[in-house]
Parts: structure tokens; C-alpha cells; sequence
């Protein structure tokens, strides 16, 4: 716990969470915060979600699952508060000390590759995938210059995903 609170020089109170389902909680519920799990928005927050666990507030908790970097500017869902953009509501919130981030995988196709490896063969899939990250890159950066315009003066912690899937 020393280490992954060591990148905070404030409580995580005043942080916030963006992004997708890896941020949102979507692998470690049900049960999911209210109005994250009806027809209408499928976002699948959970107070077991890692940024909740580092002490994240629910309040602060924006990150929903199936989300894109369009998602960061328009909204997801046909219900509020996940009908606008995650960076709208960011700056509706009280300034952030730090904002946490997992984005990319759903740009990238994330949830085919892992449909494909688990129905029969994946090989191929990733190699397409892997082509098709070179052109991410330039999108995820103008994204965190997004975030970082959005929440003057908060450390930007760009987080990886696990590795699921072995290099060979």
C-alpha cells in the first residue's frame, strides 16, 4: 500500500478517476454503485474498483466501462450524470489533486481480441490490434493534453493495462 499511495502528495480525496472499464470497476462487481447497472447506463462503477480502494470518492469516480476517448468529450449513456463527458464533469467537481486514467482499449479493440482468444484462435486479431496501436498513440496523447487542460494543476497518472495475453 506504501508504494501505490507514494505517487500522492495529497490525500486521494481530492483525486479523481477517468475512463474505462479497467478504472470503472466493471471486473470486480456486482454488486455496482447505483444507477451504474440499469438499461440506459451499463457504466459498472464499483466501490471495489482500484481508484476506490486508493481512496477515490464515489462522487469523483467518473470512469465507466465500454468507454472511448470520445467518451472523454460526449457522453455515454442515455442517463445522467453519464449523458456528458468525463471531462465536462470533471469540471463541474472541485479542483483534482491528481486524475487517474486507464484509456485506449476500447480504441484499440481490447474487448474483440479477448472474445477471439477465448472462442478459438487470437493470433491474427492481434497482430491487427498491434498495427493499430501505432495510430493510437497520437489520439491518447492529445487526450491526456485533454485531461491535463481540464484539471489545471492535478498530476495526470496515465495507468497500463494488465498483460493478458503472452507476447508469442
Amino acid at each position: 500500500a506504501h508504494a501505490a499511495g507514494a505517487w500522492f502528495h495529497t490525500d486521494a480525496s481530492q483525486a479523481a478517476s477517468l475512463g474505462d472499464s479497467f478504472s470503472s470497476g466493471e471486473g470486480s462487481g456486482p454488486p455496482f454503485d447505483p444507477g451504474t447497472d440499469v438499461a440506459g447506463n451499463r457504466c459498472h462503477r464499483s466501490v471495489l474498483a482500484w481508484p476506490r480502494l486508493l481512496g477515490v470518492p464515489v462522487e469523483r469516480h467518473l470512469a465507466c466501462s465500454g468507454a472511448t476517448i470520445a467518451n472523454l468529450t460526449a457522453g455515454q449513456s442515455a442517463l445522467a450524470p453519464d449523458d456528458r463527458g468525463q471531462l465536462v464533469r470533471l469540471g463541474e467537481l472541485a479542483p483534482a489533486s491528481a486524475v487517474l486514467v486507464t484509456l485506449g482499449g476500447n480504441d484499440a479493440g481490447f474487448a474483440e481480441v479477448l472474445r477471439r482468444c477465448v472462442l478459438g484462435s487470437c493470433v491474427a486479431l492481434i497482430a491487427q490490434r498491434s498495427e493499430a496501436l501505432a495510430a493510437l498513440g497520437a489520439r491518447l496523447e492529445a487526450a491526456y493534453r485533454q485531461i491535463a487542460t481540464a484539471a489545471p494543476g492535478a498530476r495526470v497518472l496515465v495507468v497500463g493495462y494488465p498483460e493478458i495475453i503472452p507476447e508469442r
